[in-house]
């Protein structure tokens, strides 16, 4: 198979988006919109003019009456989750997990308000989403020294998170000696991480057609929301002011309904004049897909930013977590409480509104008149102690509609009843039983309890499925990306984290406490269970100890929500003895005493340590400075010898230019001597040519004169003498008779 290309990847994201579900145009986007509206108290859109338009508020009392039972279980400790080990040697690292865990969750982020709104919005919108991500980010400041000296400045600077902004160098006399010092600004950045936990509007979280629980095993999740340019650079993206959003999906019905109430909905309609305020649609998806071809599906973290792909790359795990009230088996999105009292709402809404019609046509009713013997301007016109001018006694007669009555508030009666039992929100548990002072305490307390089963069963499906999620994703986020120890508070004292060294989420267990009965009935089972020690303590039972007892008080104060429990009582092991010793308060100093030795031991080792790296820093700065230097006369003389190497080098430049030039005067000298030698053999050779030439011509003359002298002779003279002609040694002819 080939590897899928970055179109066809934007193709598959932009179809699994628009058939998810939660997507704008969903029947569960309907249901949410549905709910925020019945919750706002919002008009049902069959109102008619001139009658009652009141809304009842069924879906926000009960959820409102929820929200302080939940908040009350999960929050009332000082723990929220508590990691309990396997064997004995996860004892530790379950100790320092739940301490770090829990204050990563309520000191590091908004613990409450994240739950309070988690669980708001699954009470609301049948499921709520949180979000825990690691987040880097740096801070800087601005420091000013003066009259530094050279190895406090070179201390100073060597840091590589130090930035010099300003330095300037004075001379002053040291004594006898001149010494320099140094005046700098400079500005310190550190980068730092943390755990973030942020919850999810529910409409910006996107899941595949037929998801099923748990949420991970899903093949899509989106996280898809509307954010500018300004802040996508921000988070670390570039070029992307090409980027194009689609506008027809601007205006979510969920975030319509939730803004609408008080009018601040303003998504869609701003037009922001600077174009770093651009919006866009950000969908960060984590989608199971076989992009390199190999026929096996990986998850992979796609980020697309509008119609642009700003990352791609595979992943470990899906960053949310998810919670519902009521669970549907088999499938991810449950019910809302609002999905069990929307239709008690409208119900109840309708009686109302029957009811102040009623009351209304009663206070200010229709009447019967005779025609023409009433004045119609004073009949229409209804004010306390009007007159109505008539012209009979009986012409006009009121129209009694019947009053509704008892049977009215019989009904809302039954519907407040079928919500108590679809709910388990209770008049008792409101507190406004008018009949409440004439029941026993006890049986109100079993009323109370068997109403709060619904409450405690929603808490326990917060607890098992998205709580226990929600911390072991903390506890996953910070052993993979915390890169060092941390130092926190706990328990007044400062004690370092490194959740590196700690065993995986799988070799412990999360137990979430929830409470059992009343704050009240847990303070009397304290109370008495302090009884019972004190007395196996005062008749030396062996099935107390002062430990168990100072353990109880602690938690006496917990369920009365007193803090600082250590100001109250003190440990049993830090209590001097008087007397014989026990040897249970022997085994508990001895060994208090072998962990304080070990805790001196402890911070005499890292005392040293810390001398030996404060040594090794003083050792390493002077190398430092020392190596600077070295390398600054190196530079030095590095400078000097490449400047005299140029300098050689212009010189070898110009002497070799004018050796250059030389040679080529040279050159033309001998080339024109050698010209003007070759023109002048060329000349004799032109003039021996021609002498031979010349010669060749006289001699072919005189030949031919010869040649005639003698055909000339001939005829003069006897056939029997003969002239003949020819050329002697030099080149002369010479004539001779001859007879024949």
């Amino acid at each position: 198979m080939a590897k899928l290309t970055d179109d066809e990847i934007r193709a598959r994201l932009d179809a699994e988006i628009r058939q998810s579900v939660g997507y704008n145009s969903g029947e569960l986007s309907s249901q949410r919109e549905k709910a925020l509206n019945y919750y706002h108290g919002e008009p049902f859109g069959n109102e008619l003019e001139g009658r009652s338009s009141y809304v009842s508020r069924d879906v926000a009392d009960t959820i409102e009456w929820i929200m302080p039972s939940l908040m009350r279980i999960f929050t009332g400790g000082d723990d929220i989750v508590r990691f309990e080990p396997q064997g004995p040697e996860d004892e530790k690292a379950a100790k320092q997990a739940t301490d770090y865990i829990n204050y990563v969750f309520q000191r590091q982020n908004d613990g409450f308000l994240t739950l309070y709104t988690w669980f708001k919005d699954a009470l609301l919108s049948k499921n709520g989403f949180v979000k825990v991500y690691w987040e880097k980010y740096s801070e800087s400041k601005t420091e000013t020294y003066e009259s530094l000296t050279d190895d406090e400045f070179v201390q100073i600077v060597q840091d590589p998170s130090v930035e010099v902004l300003e330095h300037t160098e004075e001379s002053v006399m040291g004594g006898m000696v001149p010494m320099t010092t140094h005046s700098v600004k400079i500005r310190k950045k550190k980068d730092f991480g943390k755990c973030c936990v942020v919850p999810v509007p529910p409409e910006e979280v996107l899941v595949n057609r037929y998801p099923t629980y748990p949420l991970h095993s899903n093949r899509f999740i989106a996280h898809r929301r509307r954010i500018t340019l300004s802040e996508l650079k921000e988070m670390g993206y570039e070029d992307v002011e090409d980027i194009t959003s689609y506008e027809d999906d601007d205006n979510n019905i969920e975030r319509v309904a939730r803004y609408a109430f008080d009018e601040t909905d303003q998504m869609g309609e701003e037009t922001p004049s600077d174009p770093s305020m651009k919006y866009v649609w950000l969908a960060e998806c984590y989608m199971k897909l076989d992009v390199d071809g190999d026929g096996v599906a990986e998850l992979r973290k796609i980020t697309m930013a509008g119609n642009k792909i700003l990352d791609n790359e595979e992943c470990e795990s899906c960053p949310f977590v998810t919670i519902t009230p009521i669970i549907l088996p088999h499938k991810l999105f449950g019910m809302s409480v609002a999905d069990l009292i929307m239709d008690l709402q409208l119900l109840k809404s309708t009686v109302f509104r029957q009811i102040l019609d009623n009351m209304y046509l009663a206070n200010n009713g229709r009447y019967m008149a005779l025609d023409g013997m009433v004045n119609i301007d004073d009949l229409l016109t209804s004010r306390p102690g009007g007159i109505v001018r008539v012209k009979t006694f009986d012409a006009v007669k009121p129209m009694q509609p019947p009053l509704l009555g008892a049977p009215a508030f019989n009904l809302l009666e039954y519907i407040d009843t079928i919500k108590e039992n679809r709910t388990g929100i209770t008049r008792y548990n409101q507190g406004i039983d008018s009949e409440s002072l004439n029941k026993t305490a006890t049986g109100i307390n079993q009323i109370m309890s068997a109403a709060q089963q619904r409450t405690e069963l929603i808490a326990r499906v917060f607890a098992e499925t998205g709580v226990k999620d929600l911390f072991y994703a903390i506890l996953e986020c910070v052993q993979k990306h915390q890169d060092k120890a941390q130092f926190v508070r706990l328990n007044g004292q400062w004690v370092p984290m490194d959740p590196r060294e700690w065993q995986t989420k799988f070799d412990m267990a999360v137990a979430v406490g929830l409470g059992t009965g009343s704050k009240e009935s847990v303070i009397a089972a304290l109370g008495q269970t302090i009884q019972l020690q004190m007395a196996a303590l005062q008749g030396g039972l062996p099935i107390a100890t002062p430990e168990n007892l100072y353990h109880s008080g602690m938690e006496l104060l917990k369920a009365q929500s007193i803090k600082g429990g250590e100001l109250f009582f003190t440990h049993p092991s830090q209590i001097p003895q008087h007397g014989g010793p026990n040897p249970e308060m022997v085994k508990i100093q001895a060994k208090a005493q072998a962990d304080e030795h070990k805790l001196q031991l402890k911070a005499h080792d890292m005392e040293i340590k810390s001398q030996m790296r404060e040594k090794e820093f003083q050792v390493s700065t002077r190398m430092e400075a020392a190596r600077l230097q070295q390398e600054a006369e190196k530079a030095k003389i590095e400078a000097l010898m490449e400047a005299e190497r140029m300098k050689m080098e212009a010189m070898i430049e110009r002497e070799k230019a004018q050796a250059m030039m030389q040679l080529e005067k040279e050159k033309a000298a001998i080339q024109a001597m050698l010209q003007a030698e070759k023109q002048g053999q060329e000349k004799e050779a032109q003039d021996r040519d021609r002498e031979m030439q010349s010669e060749h011509m006289n001699a072919d003359r005189l030949e031919r004169v010869i040649t005639a002298f003698q055909q000339s002779v001939e005829k003069m003279q006897p056939q029997s003498k003969k002239f003949t002609a020819k050329k002697n040694a030099n080149g002369v002819f010479e004539g001779e008779v001859t007879s024949g």
